[in-house]
């Protein structure tokens, strides 16, 4: 039971990292753009 749960954990955790990389990167991207249209 306890394996299962600290399994669980990690994929949303690794998830969790997934999404924060790119939502990082879209971020970037999207100020990338931005400083580019302004020019």
């Amino acid at each position: 039971m306890a394996r299962i749960s600290i399994h669980s954990f990690y994929n949303i955790s690794r998830e969790l990292c997934k999404i924060k990389i790119l939502t990082s990167f879209a971020l970037i991207s999207d100020r990338a753009f931005k400083c580019r249209r302004n020019f």
